[in-house]
Order: structure tokens, then C-alpha cells, then sequence
């Protein structure tokens, strides 16, 4: 399933990358194509005709005169054609072959109109001008600035065919579609190991919450098998001594009733930790003393300590009186506290702190016990995870109340701890920092 996923994610990705660069370099090869033509045809139509015009009064013996309006050193030439095709003339800066000249002639008159011919391992563009009226050739007065008298050109039918020598600009355009072609193969196959790793690093949590919420799925089961498998069995008891009193089957009840009990604080649990962790559901908010409240977890639970010969020292700042949700954190705590007294030591020590400054607070629980094994200390926060790997036993608990801490720290926006030596000590501590985000407010003194 996350493989497909994975593959449909790295495709898509690589196909809308593949799209927009496509597109991009499109338009980066299409803009120069059309400059490059724009540059190339202005250069064709400023190329210089050969005109005839009339010499002015005192020009000696009435002679003609062939006069260059305009010189361009552009690598082109123009030859001057009569109206059957013969040419009359050539002027060029080319050093080209005559016959090149009059298959030039020969394959813009077949073509026709303005278009490309190959011309000896040379690419030429070309536009066949009419010299009926060489005064205004493509709308342009090429006799501009001198005095001449009646073209003589005008009505003869000659053609002046023009010719520009764009190999250059060719290779050029052909030189940037193999650049971009290449830089193209070469950043699709860069964005590729990109996209797999981003799409690997996107999978991952999906696939860590897939497999969470499988575990959590394995792990109720079995713990609600235990309690029903009690429960059955002493329900069959009962039915195989139907004609017993009830005070005589009370052992039975008794064993029915502990796997209830036991399965109804595990679903409580289950539901507890659920609505927790609901993103819908926000956090309760109200002025309290915290310091009164961790005392008063800590009475209710004297019993308790004293029964294992506990020494509870306390070093809790007095009257940090804050805003939050005193359920949750009084909840966390006293899941903290009880765990500090469940895996203690016989007449072991157990030390809580509370202290503030004007950033956050700070609350630690420490034990003298057995610890948590390295090895077992990162993962003493998944749900229904315990260190022995038991899965019977009131001393084992369900697994969820430090799931359910941990989830009730985030829902405040702190963090939540554990630092253990294993045979000596352990040491969780609950860090909340002041501030909206947080939804807690500082202490008022």
C-alpha cells in the first residue's frame, strides 16, 4: 500500500516538475527563436541594393553611374536578376563559387517568396525584391539623402533576390535546444532522487501512524482478551453448578467481577487517551493553584506511599497560581506520582519539584527504583508498552497512562520527559512554557 502510494506521489511530482520545466524552457527557446528571426530578417531587409539612377545635370557625357546607397558588411550577398532569371549583376562579401551564385538564383526563384536554402554546407535566408520602383524597396527609400533623376530600372522587370548567411544564428539555436536538452535530463534526474527522498520522508510518518495504529489495534486485543477469558471461565464455573447458592459461587463472582473492573478501566483508558489526542477538542482554561493542586495529589496518595516505606521529599514552589487546564494537568501528574510509587524501592525515596521562571514551569518526579533499561527507555511513551513485556497483573498496569500523559503534555504545548539510570533512579519531567500558544499563563505572585 505505501509503496503505491510512494510510486503515485513520486510520478505525480516528477510529472507536474517535468510540466512547468518543459513549459519554461519552451518559452526560453521560442523568445530567442523569434528574436534571432526578428534580427535576422531586419538584417535582410537592410541589406544594400545595386540601383541605376540617373546621373544629375553636369554630370560629364550623360553618363550612368552605379551608386551603393547603403553598405552592410553582414556575411550576405545580392544578386540583380532580369524578369527571365538571368542574372545582371552580383554583390557580395562572400567568397563564394559562381556556379553557388546561380544555384542560389536557381533555388529562390523555384521556392519563391522569402524562405531558407541550403547553399554549400550554408543555411541562407532570402527575399526577392521587384526593382519596378527601386525608390521604394519593401516600403523603404533607399535613394534617401542624394539627388537622382527616373530610375531606369522602373518598368523592366528586374529582380534584386537578397541573401543572408544565418549558419551561425542556426547553430546558435541548435547549440541552446541541445544545452537545454541536457540541462533538462539533468536536473529531472536531480529533482527525481529529490522527489524520492521527500516522498520517502512524507511516507514515513504515514507509515509510522499505520503501524502504530495497528499495534494499538493488536495490543487492546490482547489485553481485553485476558479480563473476557476470566470472565468466560467463570461464568462456566457458574453454569456447571447451577443448583449452588450465590454465596457459594461468590469466589467465581469475585474473579468475574475483577476482569469487569479490569476491562472497564482499560476501555476507560482507551477513551480517555482518544479524546485527548482529538484535534477538535481544545483545552479547558481556568485560574487555579498548582501548588495546591500537586500537594493534594500527593495526600491522596500518602496511603499508598507509606505502605511501601516510602520518604517523599518536596521541593514545590508556593502559590504558582497560573491558567490552564487543571484537569489535565492534574492528571498528568498524579499518573507521574503514582508510577514514582508504583516502581519504587522498599523504603525508597521519591522527589518532586515544581519551579517556575518567566518562560515556563517546570515539574519533575524522581524515584529510587529499579529504572528503565536503556534500551527501553525511548519507548516507554508508545501505548500499551511495558518495560517487562507483561501482559497480566495489577503491577503492570494497562500500558496507557504514560500514552496519556505524554498526549496531555502535547495538547498543552509542553514536553515531556524521562531520564532513568537503570538500579538507581528515574526521573520524568513535565516543561511548559508560558504563552498563548500554550494556553498557559504565568504564575501571578
Amino acid at each position: 500500500m505505501f509503496t503505491k502510494l510512494r510510486r503515485k506521489f513520486l510520478f505525480l511530482n516528477m510529472g507536474i516538475t517535468s510540466a512547468v520545466m518543459a513549459l519554461a524552457f519552451a518559452v526560453i527557446f521560442l523568445t530567442t527563436y523569434s528574436n534571432v528571426q526578428a534580427e535576422n530578417e531586419a538584417k535582410l531587409h537592410e541589406l544594400s541594393a545595386t540601383v541605376t539612377i540617373r546621373p544629375n545635370a553636369g554630370d560629364i557625357d550623360g553618363q550612368t553611374e552605379q551608386t551603393r546607397i547603403k553598405m552592410n558588411y553582414t556575411p550576405s550577398f545580392v544578386v540583380t536578376v532580369d524578369k527571365k532569371g538571368e542574372i545582371l549583376g552580383i554583390e557580395s562579401v562572400l567568397d563564394l563559387d559562381g556556379n553557388d551564385y546561380a544555384d542560389a538564383v536557381t533555388a529562390a526563384l523555384k521556392k519563391g517568396g522569402s524562405s531558407t536554402i541550403e547553399l554549400s554546407g550554408r543555411t541562407c535566408l532570402y527575399e526577392i525584391v521587384s526593382l519596378d520602383n527601386p525608390l521604394a524597396v519593401n516600403g523603404a527609400d533607399l535613394t534617401e539623402g542624394y539627388s537622382s533623376g527616373n530610375a531606369i530600372n522602373a518598368g523592366s522587370g528586374n529582380r534584386e533576390i537578397r541573401f543572408l548567411d544565418i549558419t551561425d544564428s542556426q547553430k546558435t539555436l541548435q547549440s541552446l535546444a541541445m544545452r537545454l536538452t541536457l540541462i533538462g535530463a539533468m536536473m529531472l534526474i536531480v529533482i527525481f532522487f529529490i522527489s524520492r527522498y521527500f516522498a520517502n520522508r512524507s511516507i514515513r510518518p504515514l507509515m509510522k501512524s499505520w503501524e502504530k495504529q495497528r499495534q494499538f489495534v493488536a495490543d487492546a486485543s490482547h489485553d481485553l482478551k485476558t479480563p473476557l477469558s476470566v470472565i468466560t471461565a467463570n461464568y462456566d464455573a457458574l453454569m456447571a453448578n447451577k443448583d449452588e447458592t450465590i454465596r457459594s459461587q461468590e469466589e467465581w463472582l469475585g474473579y468475574m467481577k475483577t476482569g469487569m473492573d479490569r476491562m472497564s478501566g482499560l476501555i476507560g483508558s482507551m477513551l480517555s487517551l482518544a479524546s485527548i489526542e482529538d484535534h477538535d477538542t481544545r483545552a479547558e482554561s481556568s485560574h487555579f493553584d498548582l501548588s495546591e493542586v500537586i500537594t493534594e495529589t500527593m495526600d491522596s496518595m500518602d496511603a499508598e506511599a507509606q505502605g511501601k516505606g516510602l520518604r517523599v521529599s518536596g521541593r514545590i514552589e508556593q502559590h504558582v497560581i497560573i491558567q490552564s487546564d487543571k484537569k489535565l494537568i492534574q492528571g498528568i501528574f498524579s499518573t507521574l506520582y503514582e508510577n514514582a510509587i508504583k516502581y519504587s524501592r522498599q523504603g525508597g525515596d521519591i522527589e518532586v519539584k515544581l519551579e517556575t521562571d518567566i518562560r515556563q514551569m517546570i515539574l519533575s518526579v524522581k524515584n529510587c527504583g529499579a529504572g528503565i533499561p536503556a534500551e527501553d527507555l525511548p519507548k516507554i511513551f508508545d501505548r500499551f508498552y511495558r518495560a517487562d513485556a507483561s501482559r497480566t497483573g495489577e503491577e503492570s498496569g494497562y500500558g496507557l497512562g504514560l500514552s496519556i500523559a505524554k498526549a496531555a503534555t502535547e495538547k498543552l504545548g509542553g514536553t515531556l520527559s524521562a531520564e532513568s539510570i537503570e538500579n538507581e533512579y528515574t526521573t520524568f519531567t513535565l516543561t511548559i512554557p508560558f504563552g498563548h500558544d500554550t494556553g498557559i499563563r504565568s504564575p501571578k505572585r
